[in-house]
């Protein structure tokens, strides 16, 4: 009996550390919100929408700087945002392709059909408004020609940093394979930050923000370990 009671509670324990891990964002059901996407966070929805702030430097022992992501729906659309402190925004006015936004600051969304990533969507918003969109399966198999459907985003730059919102109808949700018309419904998700700052010779210093630590070794946030969930009221 005894030669089973050592693996039996290790697996007991795993279990109770996963469980510890998994991490939950609650998604408000905020009917009628009338939210206009211009990156202000003036409507009273997003004051009530559920937020956190809760970014770490996964592979620095340095403290991030201030991210504060919100997130809601209504029966239209799922809206979120990002407040993102910043006095070194690395950015360009314009851009001539979308891939141009691998090298300045943003934030990023994920949403993942599968614990094993073999289908997920990333959304990578940058401070001018911006937005690199792309689907994968793991590892790093990235499609580049997907486009969220019918996604519109806002950006505003403050002195301090900037903001950015963005909505996903609902119904794009769904043609991408997510079902969240129901209470309780859960997308495997992950939230991030990309933070760059200018260093001599034109060169750039990379940070890497996120909601949770994946704990692997090397910088990469297309990992099972860096999601966690959405969970819909």
């Amino acid at each position: 009996m005894k030669k089973y009671l050592i693996p039996l509670l290790l697996l007991i324990a795993w279990g109770c550390n996963s469980k510890k891990n998994e991490k939950e964002f609650i998604v408000k059901d905020l009917p009628g919100a009338n939210i206009k996407i211009d990156g202000r966070l003036d409507e009273p929805a997003w004051k009530k929408a559920n937020m956190t702030e809760h970014f770490i430097f996964p592979w620095e022992n340095s403290g991030p700087p201030l991210t504060r992501f919100r997130a809601f729906h209504d029966a239209d659309n799922f809206y979120f945002s990002y407040v993102a402190q910043d006095d070194e925004i690395v950015s360009t006015p314009t851009i001539d392709d979308e891939k141009d936004l691998i090298e300045q600051d943003r934030v990023e969304i994920y949403m993942a059909l599968d614990k094993d990533l073999k289908k997920y969507y990333c959304l990578e918003l940058g401070a001018n408004g911006y937005v690199l969109s792309y689907s994968g399966s793991y590892h790093r198999h990235l499609d580049f020609s997907w486009d969220c459907p019918e996604l519109k985003t806002g950006a505003v730059i403050h002195d301090d940093g900037y903001v950015v919102e963005a909505a996903i109808p609902i119904k794009s949700l769904e043609s991408m394979g997510f079902r969240v018309q129901k209470p309780g419904s859960k997308i495997l998700a992950a939230v991030f930050r990309a933070q760059f700052n200018r260093l001599p010779g034109d060169s750039i210093a990379y940070h890497w923000l996120s909601w949770i630590d994946p704990q692997i070794d090397r910088e990469d946030f297309h990992v099972p370990s860096s999601f966690g969930y959405f969970v819909f009221e």
